[in-house]
Order: C-alpha cells, then sequence, then structure tokens
C-alpha cells in the first residue's frame, strides 16, 4: 500500500517555549509594516473566532474553498463565508495534512499535549480516526512517510523514535537514535521519503528502504527545526528552508543549496516557521514566517523580490504559523494564517 498521490503536505513545528520573562525587543513590541517597497493588497480571505491559532491549510478541489485547521477544522470560501466547521476532538500543537490526487483531504494527522505527549489521525472532519499517547518522552516532531511494509506516522522524542502504522495508530517498531520529521514526497514517484536529524544540524533524506538518499549539515546557529516549503501542484517538489538570525538557506529536494536571503535585522531573535516560492521558482519571489522561541506572540512576514532583497517585511500581533501560496494569473498571492482568520497577500507579478 502506498500513499496517494499528494499535491500538498504542510508540517507546523511549534516553537519551543522560552523564558516568558524576557522582554520582547522595542522593535517587534508594534505591529507595523518596517519595509514597504511594494505594497501588498491585503483582504481577509476567511474568518471564525472557533479556529483559534490556525496550524494548518489545504485547498479543496476545484477551489471549493480552504480547508483551514486549528481548534476547529472550517472549510473557508473565498467570499470570507465558512461554509461548515468541525470542533477538533484534540488540542494539537502541529500539523500534517495529506491532499490525495483528487484534491480531497484525506486525514489530518496532528500532535499536540492532550494528555500525554500524543499523535493523532483525524477524518477531514475531525472525527478521531486513532490517537496515540505517547510513552516516548518529550514528544518534537512526526512524519509521515512509506516505509518498507507500508505507510507509517514516525512520532519522535527525546529518547526514542515510535513507528505507527498510518491505518491503525499502533506500534509497528521502535529505534533510539534520531528524530523524523518533513514527510513528503522529495524525489518524485509515489512513495513519500522524510528526514532524519541525527544531530541538531545534521539531516539525512532517508527513502522507504531505509536507505540514505542524500544528506545535509547545516549552517552554525540554524534554529534545529528547519520547515519545508508547501506543494500546490502534482509536478511539485518542496524545498527545505532553516534559518540563522538574519539568514535564510533554501535547499532543493535532493538537500542541495540553492539560494539564501538577507532577512532585517529587527528578526535576529526570531526563526522560520513557514515558508514558499510565490511561484515555485528557486529564482522568483519568496515569503517567510518568523516567529519568536519566546512567548512573546509575535511574528515577523517578510517578502523578497527576485532579486533577493527585501520588498516588504511586516511585524504582526500574535502568532502565525502557516503560509499558503495561492495560484492567481494576475498577481503573487498567498494565504497566511493567523487566530481565527485567514489573511490573503496579493503582490503585483514582476516583484
Amino acid at each position: 500500500m502506498r500513499f496517494p498521490v499528494v499535491l500538498a503536505v504542510l508540517l507546523l513545528p511549534l516553537a519551543a517555549c522560552g523564558d516568558s520573562s524576557l522582554s520582547v525587543p522595542k522593535t517587534l513590541e508594534a505591529a507595523h509594516v518596517d519595509v514597504a517597497r511594494v505594497k501588498p493588497e491585503l483582504t481577509r480571505y476567511g474568518a471564525d473566532s472557533r479556529l483559534g491559532a490556525v496550524w494548518g491549510l489545504a485547498q479543496g478541489p476545484a477551489d471549493t474553498g480552504m480547508l483551514a485547521v486549528g481548534d476547529a477544522f472550517c472549510r473557508i470560501a473565498s467570499t470570507d463565508a465558512t461554509a461548515e466547521c468541525f470542533p477538533s476532538p484534540v488540542a494539537m500543537e502541529s500539523v500534517h495534512a495529506i491532499i490525495n490526487d483528487s484534491g480531497h483531504v484525506a486525514g489530518v494527522v496532528v500532535s499536540g499535549q492532550f494528555g500525554k505527549p500524543s499523535a493523532a489521525r483525524l477524518s477531514p472532519t475531525g472525527e478521531l480516526v486513532w490517537r496515540y499517547d505517547g510513552d516516548v518522552r518529550n514528544m518534537g516532531s512526526i512524519a509521515i512517510a512509506d516505509l518498507a511494509d507500508g505507510p507509517a506516522v514516525i512520532v519522535s522524542g527525546s529518547d526514542s523514535i515510535a513507528i505507527l502504522d498510518f491505518a491503525t495508530g499502533k506500534i509497528k517498531s521502535r529505534r533510539t537514535k534520531g528524530r523524523a520529521l518533513l514527510g513528503a514526497n522529495w524525489i518524485g514517484g509515489s512513495t513519500r521519503e522524510y528526514l532524519l536529524g541525527t544531530s541538531d544540524s545534521t539531516f539525512n533524506l532517508i527513502g522507504p528502504s531505509g536507505s540514505t538518499l542524500a544528506a545535509l549539515t547545516l549552517p552554525t546557529g540554524s534554529w534545529i527545526e528547519p520547515v519545508m516549503t508547501p506543494v500546490v501542484a502534482a509536478n511539485e517538489r518542496p524545498y527545505l528552508v532553516s534559518s540563522a538570525g538574519t539568514t535564510i538557506s533554501v535547499y532543493d529536494s535532493l538537500l542541495a543549496p540553492v539560494r539564501t536571503f538577507q532577512a532585517p535585522a529587527l528578526v535576529a531573535p526570531l526563526h522560520v516557521v513557514a515558508a514558499a516560492f510565490l511561484t515555485n521558482d528557486p529564482k522568483g519571489p519568496f515569503a517567510a514566517v518568523y516567529n519568536a522561541a519566546n512567548n512573546w506572540h509575535r511574528s515577523v512576514l517578510c517578502v523578497f523580490g527576485s532579486d533577493g532583497s527585501v520588498a516588504y517585511a511586516e511585524v504582526l500581533e500574535d502568532d502565525h504559523h502557516v503560509l499558503r501560496p495561492r495560484p492567481d494569473p494576475t498577481g503573487l498571492t498567498f494565504l497566511l494564517g493567523g487566530r481565527g482568520v485567514v489573511w490573503q497577500y496579493r503582490f503585483p507579478i514582476g516583484l
């Protein structure tokens, strides 16, 4: 059994909570636009107070609406109307949304601190399929991948890795070293590979047979959780994005470096939690969202032009965890998930 063709995969890792007593830097105290070489058209794509913090966004078939996942599962039409909303049965801290080849959300795997460090698989309407109350300590990242014996959810903890059957949630095996993250169709074909972190800065791309397909060591000072760009079309491959202070490093699906960006100085204490090329072209415009490891509840949105310079930077009130490009023949458009709201930013072509 293999996963259906994946059109989009979203992983939104929770930033480790830091010392909340640390003061918010003055540059981040108030929401404001810091750089505006180009001004976007900003509209509210959809909102529902039941959503809470938006952890995941997935496009439905034929633009029938966006599934926003937070405290609830809400299908939001582009008219800002909520078509339907289902409460989530678990309190989540990260989300994987799996889209099959017809464009429908096939299932959502989440992790959080509901009872114990836990993982759960939910239906597209928020119904619980299975729940794994972790017996691994300090649960971290999770990855959905094809292994030699079938699809699996790989749950990482500080002392071990639990490999769960995707269909049932039952433990298939364990490992004692490394941390698994960012399962995706990295190399093309019909299977999903995943990254295995062997230290805070070194990662191997692991195939279904368990072999290492590529390896990467991140630059010194990089945040320990790199992120993956969302895949919005069947023929796209994801990019891996890491941040170290103001420097963003981007790697292709075989972990080869393709580009770097320099963000404004105000992002220095933050790290990237979501990023995307706005045209899926590594030579094109790029957007990234920074969050804090401390409980500052501030994010910074940075948009870079094709020349790599900062075209737009905005300090956002509250935490933002997900950014997703939208097809637009006349503009560069993406959605940004906030708290109870999904915003749409639209920049001119030629940025």
